[in-house]
Order: structure tokens, then sequence, then C-alpha cells
């Protein structure tokens, strides 16, 4: 191969022998497309590693790579690893086989290649495009018509995968996912079918049965709980319909037995493709109007008649009508919930339930009242709890009460309480910051066995299927943690700001009368409030505890002021 990374365009070596750029290798492999040959992800990084090992000015910092990702968008695993390491100058340089396995979106690869990357001082070369940033002339046509191409690529496979899914909608083929509660599918001359379940087909009807006859969906939920049937997820879990000793038998949700009288699917009729991406680069699901969705009649045996069906339509739609006209679909916004992920129910340990109702003024207008309850009390399973309610309003002055007797009793000066609080912020982003070193080794351990796993199923010594579920389930678990990586790096941003919005909070509130409370100050002083059946109400201070006493203590003897 011939040398164009190593040397500038002069023929010179670089002066500078401490090896400037610190470097990330890329690799992507998306999934087989009409089996055709791809390089591996191994293959990959072999080959920007023996180019690194001609390049005198530089070093290998870390191997990055996305396996089973589409090359259309930037939200991908490793790339993001990639990035967080660009931003904390870990890495300043990329390297990447061609630039298809960086990206075949043109606009986005262009944008990173030609603006994002000079930007953040990060030299990108593509080995077999025999390009490199650092030499690179200022038109950059052929790594623009390069870029181009692999966006038309991938927009023909994304035309054909459409195409495909359009033909199986026009034959009446059901292309969801897990089939509908009460029917079972399969593959019958290259048609997916749904077929009806002996057992499960039976409940479906005596649901709209009992519905059509006046029962309320708390009182189906209910019914079925005396039936023992599982819920549709633990239908799936553990393979049969009505609960067995020693299992968990839980209630059946408002939600899932509304689905069941909404779906078209129990009258015979396949209605799909109401969500789908606008074009093959949104990967967000995307609502589609009624006019283009894909509706077949008759595809499949019908477990009601249209005529029961739409009854209860009409039923539904009725309902929702007196709602708007009585106030209960309210077009002015909700108050904000000061107390939301404080306050819990002191028996069973939930999160209560904000709830409203509307009062009409003797002088015209309409009062909104707030107030909370426990969920669990309408439950008939083994999670159920006693009835409790406790207005927003007496709940709110009673904290006012027990907040200024908590100051005069412990007698807390502002610089402690703010200074322990700046403490635990610290030692909460210590924890978070723990947690993230773990999350990362385990997510760059899952792409190694990524990566290993490929090369045996493509060597022949693991079948398709077995690395195809293997493969779902590592990217489902891998996604997982990538998603609670996002959360703790950005609670680890936001502490510092909300420590001190909440010292400020707290100056406020140890100067006196608190005459009014906000979220902030609430969650500043607060860790929990728990509300009992018996109206006893039990309030846990966040500075109420020995390690904030001992502090307390400890700034008495060095001499400073409590």
């Amino acid at each position: 191969m011939q040398e164009f990374g190593g040397r500038n365009g002069k023929g010179q070596k670089p002066v500078n022998s401490k090896k400037p750029y610190s470097v990330g290798i890329y690799a992507r492999l998306s999934v087989d497309a009409n089996n055709e040959k791809n390089e591996s992800i191994e293959t990959q990084i072999q080959m920007a590693e023996c180019f690194l090992q001609r390049q005198p000015d530089m070093c290998l910092f870390g191997c990055y790579s996305d396996l089973g990702k589409s090359g259309t968008d930037f939200d991908r695993e490793g790339f993001n690893r990639l990035m967080a390491d660009v931003r904390l100058r870990k890495v300043n340089c990329i390297i990447v086989k061609d630039f298809s396995r960086f990206g075949r979106n043109y606009i986005e690869t262009g944008n990173y290649i030609q603006k994002v990357f000079p930007f953040l001082g990060v030299r990108f070369i593509s080995i077999t495009d025999r390009y490199d940033s650092l030499y690179a002339s200022g038109e950059d046509m052929g790594v623009n018509l390069k870029n181009l191409a692999n966006e038309l690529y991938a927009r023909d496979i994304a035309s054909k995968v459409k195409s495909s899914r359009m033909l199986q909608w026009e034959k009446g083929s059901y292309t969801g996912g897990i089939p509908p509660y009460g029917y079972r599918a399969e593959w019958i001359d290259g048609r997916k079918r749904l077929f009806a379940e002996a057992v499960t087909s039976k409940l479906v009807k005596e649901i709209y049965r009992l519905y059509e006859e006046g029962l309320s969906l708390k009182e189906l939920a209910e019914w079925l709980y005396g039936k023992k049937v599982h819920r549709p997820s633990d239908y799936r879990r553990y393979g049969h319909v009505f609960g067995q000793e020693k299992e968990e038998l839980r209630e059946w949700t408002r939600g899932s037995i509304k689905l069941i009288l909404t779906n078209p699917a129990y009258m015979g009729w396949l209605v799909q493709a109401r969500t789908c991406g606008r074009d093959y680069r949104l990967r967000e699901k995307q609502y589609v109007s009624f006019e283009d969705w894909s509706i077949k009649e008759n595809t499949h045996e019908a477990l009601v008649t249209q005529e029961q069906f739409f009854r209860i339509a009409e039923r539904f739609e009725k309902q929702a009508v007196y709602g708007r006209k009585n106030g209960i679909s309210k077009q002015e916004p909700p108050k904000e919930d000061i107390f939301a992920g404080l306050l819990y129910c002191g028996d069973c340990q939930c999160k209560m339930a904000r709830v409203s109702s509307g009062k009409e003024l003797a002088l015209g207008g309409r009062l909104r009242i707030y107030g909370y309850f426990c969920r669990n009390a309408s439950r008939v399973d083994s999670l159920s709890c006693e009835k409790k309610y406790i207005g927003e309003n007496s709940l709110t002055e009673l904290i006012k009460k027990a907040l200024s007797m908590e100051f005069v009793l412990r007698g807390i000066s502002p610089k402690n309480l703010t200074e322990y609080n700046r403490n635990l912020g610290e030692e909460e982003k210590k924890r978070h910051k723990k947690r993230l070193t773990e999350l990362k080794r385990e997510i760059g351990r899952r792409s190694c066995q990524a990566s290993a796993r490929y090369i045996r199923y493509r060597s022949g010594e693991i079948g398709r299927e077995g690395f195809t579920q293997w493969n779902h389930d590592n990217e489902k678990k891998t996604g997982e943690l990538r998603e609670e990586q996002i959360l703790i790096e950005k609670r680890i941003n936001e502490i510092d700001i909300m420590t001190e919005e909440q010292n400020r909070f707290l100056r406020a509130a140890l100067k006196g009368d608190i005459k009014e409370i906000s979220k902030e100050m609430l969650h500043a002083l607060v860790e929990q409030i728990r509300v009992f059946a018996d109206k006893r109400v039990e309030i846990i201070f966040r500075f109420s505890g020995q390690e904030f006493s001992r502090a307390v203590g400890e700034a008495d003897k060095n001499g400073r002021a409590i």
C-alpha cells in the first residue's frame, strides 16, 4: 500500500517525535444483506493497526466498534464512546477502513468530517479511500461523492425493505412482533397468519361480552383476577393461561384490557403501518395519517363480530365526549407537582399518585383541587393496600410547620447546612462516577464478546439462529446499560448546579417563617414523605441523620458558628 498519512505534502517527516496523535480506530459492521460478504470487525481493526504501525507520529489509544448497526444514523454505542473520548481530549485522530464504515448518511458524514472534527482539532483518516484530513484540499469533491454514493446505497436498501414490507401488507401478512392476546402466528405459503388459540381466544370473547353487558374496566380486571388468569406478559412468561401454585398472580391493568377492546384484529382485520420512519434517516417512531394505514379485512379468524366491535368503540367515544364536556380533559396546563418523587404510601411503599377534581364556585368559575392517593388501594391482588388520601393544601401546610419546627429545635446555621449539602453533592458524584466506570467496562466487554461471536458465526462454528438470538439479547442489555450511562452522565453534570440552587433555597428557609414553598426548596430539605392509613404523616428530612449531627458537632469544635 502506498503511504499517504505519515508524511506531509512535501515528503517530509513530522518534526514532533513525541507522537502527538492519540488514535481511536473505529469499525462498523451492519447486518448481512443478500448474503454479501463484508469485512469483519476484526479485519477492519487489523487493517487500521497495520497502517498505524507505519506512522511514527501516532499511538493507539483504543478501538471502538459497532456490530449490527446501520450507517444511516450516528446513534451507535461504539461511536458515542469514541466521541466522548474525543471531547475529553483523549483521542485527536480517528482512523477507519473506508467512509462507508464511518457512516452512510451523506449530510451527517460530511458534517463530521468537514466541520465537527476540524473544530475539535481531530485528524480523520480513511485508509482505502486514501483520505487524510491533515492534507486534504479545501474542496474535498472526492469525499463528497463517496459519501453521496454511500447514502444512495443506504437509501436503496431502505427502499427495498419498505417495498418488501408493503408487499407483505398487500398479501395480508402479519408483520408485527408479538401477536395479539388470543392469537398465535404461523408462516404458511410465504405469509405470516394469525390463528386463534384455544383458551385465550375464549377469554377475549368473554371480555367483549362482559364489557358490552356493562362491566367497567376495573370490574373486568377483578373478574380476570378472580378466574386466576395471568396477565398477557405473565402468560408469555409462564407459558400457560391460569395461575398455578407458587406462581405470582398479578392484576390486569386497565390499559391492557382497553387495548383488547379496541384492537381491530379481533374482528378479523389487520391494521398495520400506523407508525414508521418518514424516510430511511429517521429511526424514531413517526405517526402515519389514517389515510395511509394498511387495512386488510377478513385476513384471519374473527373472535367478535364487526357490529359488536363498533358498538364498544362507540361506547368509548361517548365516554371521551362526556369527559370533555364535564371538564375531565382540561385545556389549561396542570399545576406543578412539588411533591413529585417524594410522596410514598407508608404501608406498601409505592409512590402516591396525584388526582384532581373540579369545584364550581358560587360567583362563577371553577376551582381545581389536587390530592394524593395510594395506587394500590384499588388492586385486588397481593399488592392491594388500604385506602388513603391527603389533600395537597393540607400536606403543604403540614410541611411548612414541620420545617419551621425542625430548624428551631436543631438550631441549624445556614453555613453548616449548605456546606453539608455541598458535601452530599460531591459524595453523590463519586458514587455516580464509580458506577459510570463499571458501565463503560461492561459495555466494552459486551462489544468485544459481540465481535468474537460474530466471527464464530461467520466461520460456521455457531448457527445463524443461535447468533441472532444471542445478538438480540446482547443488544437489548447493552442498550439498557447505555441508557443508564447517559442518565448518570446527565446527573453528574447537573449536580453542581442543583446543589447551588438548593443552597440558595436553604438560606432563604433558615431566615424564619416559610410563607411559600417551592419544588426546589422541598427537594433540598426533604428526603421522603410517607402517608399512613391512620392519617399519620412521616417526614424524613435530608439533614436529620447522624452524619449531619456529626458534621455540626465538628463545626462547633472548630469554632465555627452553628
